[in-house]
Protein backbone atom coordinates (compact mmCIF):
# COMPACT_ATOMS: atom_id res chain seq x y z
CA UNK A 1 0.00 0.00 0.00
CA UNK A 2 2.82 2.40 0.73
CA UNK A 3 4.19 1.49 -2.56
CA UNK A 4 1.05 2.75 -4.29
CA UNK A 5 0.95 5.97 -2.13
CA UNK A 6 4.59 6.79 -3.49
CA UNK A 7 3.61 6.10 -7.12
CA UNK A 8 0.68 8.15 -6.90
CA UNK A 9 2.88 11.25 -5.01
CA UNK A 10 5.42 11.21 -8.14
CA UNK A 11 3.10 10.55 -11.16
CA UNK A 12 -0.03 12.46 -10.49
CA UNK A 13 1.89 16.04 -10.80
CA UNK A 14 3.01 15.39 -14.26
CA UNK A 15 -0.58 13.58 -15.37
CA UNK A 16 -2.23 16.31 -16.76
CA UNK A 17 -0.14 17.99 -19.55
CA UNK A 18 -2.47 17.55 -22.50
CA UNK A 19 -5.54 19.95 -22.72
CA UNK A 20 -8.14 19.62 -25.48
CA UNK A 21 -10.92 22.02 -26.19
CA UNK A 22 -13.88 21.29 -27.22
CA UNK A 23 -14.84 17.80 -26.00
CA UNK A 24 -17.50 17.45 -27.94
CA UNK A 25 -17.85 17.73 -31.87
CA UNK A 26 -21.47 17.34 -33.57
CA UNK A 27 -21.87 17.42 -37.38
CA UNK A 28 -25.00 17.12 -39.55
CA UNK A 29 -24.15 16.65 -42.98
CA UNK A 30 -25.19 14.74 -45.96
CA UNK A 31 -23.10 11.96 -46.95
CA UNK A 32 -22.15 13.18 -50.23
CA UNK A 33 -21.23 16.33 -48.14
CA UNK A 34 -17.56 17.80 -45.95
CA UNK A 35 -17.97 19.70 -43.17
CA UNK A 36 -14.61 21.26 -40.77
CA UNK A 37 -14.72 21.83 -37.39
CA UNK A 38 -11.66 23.05 -35.17
CA UNK A 39 -10.32 22.21 -31.97
CA UNK A 40 -7.65 23.04 -29.77
CA UNK A 41 -4.99 21.21 -27.95
CA UNK A 42 -3.16 22.72 -25.36
CA UNK A 43 0.71 21.63 -24.44
CA UNK A 44 1.26 22.17 -20.24
CA UNK A 45 4.49 20.59 -20.48
CA UNK A 46 7.70 22.65 -19.72
CA UNK A 47 9.36 20.81 -22.93
CA UNK A 48 8.18 19.88 -26.30
CA UNK A 49 6.14 17.21 -27.23
CA UNK A 50 4.85 15.75 -30.08
CA UNK A 51 1.00 14.30 -30.26
CA UNK A 52 -0.43 11.73 -32.76
CA UNK A 53 -4.80 12.44 -33.38
CA UNK A 54 -6.58 9.06 -34.53
CA UNK A 55 -10.09 8.34 -35.46
CA UNK A 56 -11.77 6.53 -38.01
CA UNK A 57 -11.36 7.33 -41.80
CA UNK A 58 -14.04 9.51 -42.25
CA UNK A 59 -12.18 12.03 -40.98
CA UNK A 60 -8.86 13.53 -41.83
CA UNK A 61 -7.03 16.99 -39.92
CA UNK A 62 -5.11 19.68 -40.58
CA UNK A 63 -1.87 20.16 -40.43
CA UNK A 64 -2.24 16.19 -40.03
CA UNK A 65 -2.15 13.64 -37.89
CA UNK A 66 0.95 14.31 -35.58
CA UNK A 67 1.72 18.00 -34.01
CA UNK A 68 4.44 18.84 -32.32
CA UNK A 69 4.05 21.78 -29.63
CA UNK A 70 6.74 23.99 -28.07
CA UNK A 71 6.39 24.16 -24.04
CA UNK A 72 3.12 25.92 -22.76
CA UNK A 73 1.45 26.13 -26.40
CA UNK A 74 -1.30 25.27 -28.32
CA UNK A 75 -2.32 24.86 -31.98
CA UNK A 76 -5.52 24.37 -33.94
CA UNK A 77 -6.75 21.66 -35.73
CA UNK A 78 -9.46 21.26 -38.39
CA UNK A 79 -11.30 17.89 -38.20
CA UNK A 80 -12.63 17.64 -41.70
CA UNK A 81 -15.28 14.66 -42.15
CA UNK A 82 -16.34 13.11 -45.10
CA UNK A 83 -18.59 10.40 -44.41
CA UNK A 84 -18.02 8.54 -47.43
CA UNK A 85 -20.90 5.88 -48.77
CA UNK A 86 -22.94 6.40 -45.63
CA UNK A 87 -26.69 4.99 -44.56
CA UNK A 88 -28.48 8.01 -43.22
CA UNK A 89 -28.72 7.85 -39.52
CA UNK A 90 -26.44 8.94 -35.96
CA UNK A 91 -23.39 7.85 -35.58
CA UNK A 92 -21.44 8.28 -32.45
CA UNK A 93 -17.43 8.16 -32.50
CA UNK A 94 -14.09 9.77 -31.01
CA UNK A 95 -10.94 11.65 -31.80
CA UNK A 96 -8.29 10.10 -30.12
CA UNK A 97 -5.44 12.53 -28.97
CA UNK A 98 -2.01 10.89 -27.29
CA UNK A 99 1.24 12.24 -26.12
CA UNK A 100 3.71 10.20 -28.20
CA UNK A 101 6.48 9.29 -25.44
CA UNK A 102 9.83 7.75 -27.07
CA UNK A 103 10.81 6.64 -23.31
CA UNK A 104 11.56 3.14 -22.92
CA UNK A 105 10.36 0.91 -20.14
CA UNK A 106 7.06 1.81 -18.31
CA UNK A 107 5.45 5.28 -18.94
CA UNK A 108 2.42 6.40 -18.17
CA UNK A 109 0.68 7.88 -21.75
CA UNK A 110 -1.22 11.10 -21.57
CA UNK A 111 -4.27 11.11 -23.96
CA UNK A 112 -7.66 12.45 -24.33
CA UNK A 113 -10.69 12.18 -26.60
CA UNK A 114 -12.99 14.22 -28.45
CA UNK A 115 -16.49 12.74 -28.65
CA UNK A 116 -18.18 13.10 -32.03
CA UNK A 117 -21.50 12.98 -33.15
CA UNK A 118 -22.48 12.81 -36.47
CA UNK A 119 -26.00 13.01 -38.34
CA UNK A 120 -26.01 12.13 -41.71
CA UNK A 121 -29.23 13.52 -43.11
CA UNK A 122 -29.10 11.62 -46.98
CA UNK A 123 -27.31 8.23 -47.37
CA UNK A 124 -26.33 6.50 -49.97
CA UNK A 125 -27.19 2.81 -50.44
CA UNK A 126 -25.19 1.78 -53.48
CA UNK A 127 -22.62 -0.41 -51.71
CA UNK A 128 -24.07 -2.13 -48.66
CA UNK A 129 -20.71 -3.82 -48.40
CA UNK A 130 -18.30 -0.87 -47.54
CA UNK A 131 -21.39 1.28 -45.37
CA UNK A 132 -21.22 -2.02 -43.48
CA UNK A 133 -17.24 -1.76 -43.25
CA UNK A 134 -17.44 1.83 -42.20
CA UNK A 135 -20.32 1.31 -39.34
CA UNK A 136 -18.42 -1.04 -37.49
CA UNK A 137 -15.09 1.28 -38.01
CA UNK A 138 -16.86 3.93 -35.85
CA UNK A 139 -18.81 2.39 -33.11
CA UNK A 140 -18.17 3.86 -30.04
CA UNK A 141 -15.58 2.18 -27.69
CA UNK A 142 -15.91 2.72 -24.41
CA UNK A 143 -13.67 0.44 -22.79
CA UNK A 144 -10.43 3.02 -23.47
CA UNK A 145 -11.94 6.08 -21.79
CA UNK A 146 -14.24 4.40 -18.89
CA UNK A 147 -11.54 1.74 -17.75
CA UNK A 148 -8.50 4.75 -17.24
CA UNK A 149 -11.14 6.33 -15.39
CA UNK A 150 -12.17 3.76 -13.25
CA UNK A 151 -9.00 2.20 -12.63
CA UNK A 152 -7.43 5.76 -11.78
CA UNK A 153 -10.42 6.08 -9.02
CA UNK A 154 -9.43 2.59 -7.62
CA UNK A 155 -6.10 3.85 -6.89
CA UNK A 156 -6.71 7.37 -5.36
CA UNK A 157 -9.58 5.60 -3.39
CA UNK A 158 -7.09 2.81 -1.42
CA UNK A 159 -4.38 5.65 -1.20
CA UNK A 160 -6.90 7.49 0.13
CA UNK A 161 -8.75 4.62 2.54
CA UNK A 162 -4.64 3.87 3.78
CA UNK A 163 -4.31 7.76 4.65
CA UNK A 164 -7.11 7.81 6.74
CA UNK A 165 -6.62 4.54 8.46
CA UNK A 166 -3.11 6.07 9.51
CA UNK A 167 -4.41 9.33 10.86
CA UNK A 168 -7.27 7.39 13.10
Amino acid sequence: MKSIFLVLILILPTVNALAISPTKLEFKLDSDEMQEKEFFIYNNNNYKTNYSIISNKWFTFDPSNTIELSPQSSTKVKAVLKPVNAERGNYESKIYIKEVMNNKGITLENGLAIKTFIDVLYGDESDSNLIEEDKSEIQVNKIFSNHSFILLGIVLALALANLIKRFK
